[in-house]
């Protein structure tokens, strides 16, 4: 059986993006560190998870995990969500801040450096590695990934 478009590993370079991306937003937060309010910043960094993945996570070490974890999980993890969230805090606050960069920051650090995208119910809900192997003659990239994407085997 193929995989459903969202449970398929993040091609080497998309992930390579993300990673660029997570050091984008990491830049910011150096530069921008005096004026970030970090308690703001820890809690949305942390929400995505916390209300994502926990749940899940959880109930996927005690059996088959139900369809409401995943899209709990990709609500959580949307980068539309995060959009909406900070155009509501922006909304509220009247103005933006800084430590709403823990919303991309985490989104592309769980994509680029972790790979994981959005979660498909055919799938387990915590894979054990979404490191894409190297096979001889791809050329490497940071983190042993391979710059060809792995063959898909036919079902």
């Amino acid at each position: 059986m193929p995989l459903a478009p969202s449970a398929r590993p993040l091609h080497p370079l998309e992930r390579l993006e993300w990673v660029a991306a997570c050091l984008a937003c990491a830049a910011l937060l150096a530069l921008h560190a005096p004026d970030v309010r970090w308690g703001p910043f820890v809690l949305l960094f942390a929400a995505v998870d916390l209300l994502g993945y926990l749940p899940g996570a959880v109930l996927a070490r005690r059996g088959p995990v139900p369809r409401w974890a995943f899209a709990l999980y990709n609500l959580a993890h949307s980068a539309l969500t995060h959009v909406v969230v900070a155009g509501l805090w922006w909304a509220v606050a009247g103005r933006p801040e800084w430590a709403l960069l823990a919303l991309p920051l985490h989104l592309a650090c769980d994509r680029g450096l972790l790979g994981n995208g959005l979660k498909s119910t055919g799938e387990p809900f915590s894979p054990a590695s979404r490191a894409v192997p190297a096979r001889a003659g791809d050329v490497a990239l940071p983190m042993g990934w391979p710059l060809v994407a792995p063959a898909r085997r036919a079902a």
